[in-house]
């Protein structure tokens, strides 16, 4: 469990299924949950399919949305990573669709996330 000022702000639970590694976020997406995301992607087996679960988060600050929707365009070209839950959609992470190179890649989320409004 992360803490925010003293307050639980979410549940990162890492688990390994039938398919791989897994992480499972329950709560308030915070920078921190952002971050440890990140982390734990960074230095999971290349080779391993990994599985991020977000069906039981919420998103109440945008810049940790913003950095999580930049970091893993990045790394969602390949095989390797599939994010799950109903925002899936709302926050356009969608594996196995990226076939540009990578800096264009970069440009293209930046542009995307500076689309992304979560007032709606």
């Amino acid at each position: 469990m992360l803490f925010d000022n003293d307050e639980p702000s979410a549940y990162v639970l890492v688990k390994d299924g039938d398919t791989g590694p897994g992480l499972d976020v329950h709560g308030p997406l915070s920078m921190p949950v952002a971050e440890l995301l990140i982390e734990i992607v960074e230095h999971e087996d290349p080779q391993a399919d990994l599985t991020i679960d977000l069906s039981q988060t919420t998103f109440p600050d945008a810049r940790a949305v913003r950095y999580l929707i930049g970091e893993l365009g990045c790394r969602l070209g390949g095989p390797r990573i599939r994010v799950q839950g109903s925002c899936v959609r709302l926050l356009r992470l969608h594996p196995r669709v990226q076939l540009v190179p990578a800096t264009q890649t970069a440009r293209r989320d930046r542009a995307r996330i500076a689309d992304v409004s979560l007032d709606a």
